[in-house]
């Protein structure tokens, strides 16, 4: 018997809320760990090539996996749409790595948790769903934390802050997309679809920016390619422990890491409006994302007993 099975034993027994919460916990860790290698390439290696380099070696990290369940998984109708969603996912990375390259770290993701208000404001034209007064509430208040971290007419706007919320877009897109795919596409073949497109896909952007990487970089590439797998693990395993209302709280974790990476390697002091406005956007995102969850077990158990759902 393993040393570690009492107590990955031990580990299993807990509630699901708590498993959740802990795993939520290590991909924080891995997402600010991941955000800091960016940050150290960024004076050689453009965000764009660390963005490629992610993809490539993410997928050959990722090669014995899908060496394993490929000749299962290939066969598919809808290239399409899994192309829309590497694009989405290309759009989310590169918004992502650029602004934690370009901006004080703890703003670059304060401004990524507007990504769930997208997702509402997406969710009508795509999905045709609702949007009811008090979710376009919260949404124009979570806009409102961008404001506040921003601050237009008081500091000087800086265009890179456009970069998480482009991430945070393409992070909505991929969101609904997923969504769609899951319908008919099982988990694995929609993973094994992202790894296939995304590597082609950042390449090019890359090419314009390429600078031959030195061995000194090779430990920070890698170090982007292991934590940015590991945060997709450990997020895997959060949302398989708990319901997505349960996990969603302990998001807000990444900007607490994030921020201490900052300003332990690089001297960066979070500014205080950046706080105010991360609680505002997160808290409007938290309220939008407890809203979706009970429609949907409320969609859920009216299908059970035949009757139409009520409106969120």
């Amino acid at each position: 018997m393993s040393l570690l099975s009492p107590a990955a034993a031990a580990f299993n027994a807990l509630p699901g809320a708590v498993r959740a919460g802990v795993w939520m916990l290590c991909g924080a860790a891995m997402f600010a760990a991941m955000s800091g290698c960016i940050k150290a390439l960024e004076p050689d290696i453009h965000p764009l090539q660390a963005a490629f380099f992610r993809s490539i070696l993410g997928a050959v990290l990722m090669l014995p996996w899908l060496l394993r369940t490929s000749s299962t998984i290939l066969g598919t109708t809808r290239h399409g749409l899994y192309f829309a969603r590497a694009m989405a996912s290309t759009a989310a990375q590169i918004g992502v790595f650029l602004a934690v390259a370009w901006m004080p770290m703890a703003d670059a993701i304060a401004l990524t948790f507007t990504a769930p208000l997208f997702v509402t404001l997406l969710a009508v034209p795509l999905l045709g769903e609702p949007l009811r007064a008090r979710r376009w509430v919260a949404t124009l208040v979570g806009f409102a934390g961008v404001l506040v971290i921003v601050r237009p007419g008081f500091a000087a706007i800086d265009p890179v802050a456009a970069a998480p919320l482009l991430g945070a877009l393409g992070l909505a897109f991929v969101f609904i997309i997923v969504k769609k795919l899951s319908a008919t596409e099982p988990t694995e073949r929609i993973v094994f679809y992202m790894v296939a497109y995304m590597a082609p896909i950042t390449l090019i952007p890359a090419l314009f920016v390429w600078q031959t990487p030195d061995w000194h970089h090779l430990p920070w590439i890698l170090g982007v390619a292991v934590t940015a797998n590991l945060v997709q693990f450990f997020i895997t395993k959060a949302y398989g422990a708990a319901d997505a209302s349960a996990v969603v709280p302990f998001d807000f974790l990444r900007l607490p890491f994030t921020a201490l990476v900052g300003y332990l390697a690089f001297a960066q002091v979070p500014d205080p409006w950046t706080g105010i406005g991360a609680v505002v956007i997160f808290g409007a995102s938290l309220f939008v994302a407890g809203r979706e969850a009970k429609a949907a077990r409320r969609a859920g158990q009216a299908a059970a007993d035949g009757s139409a759902p009520k409106g969120a």
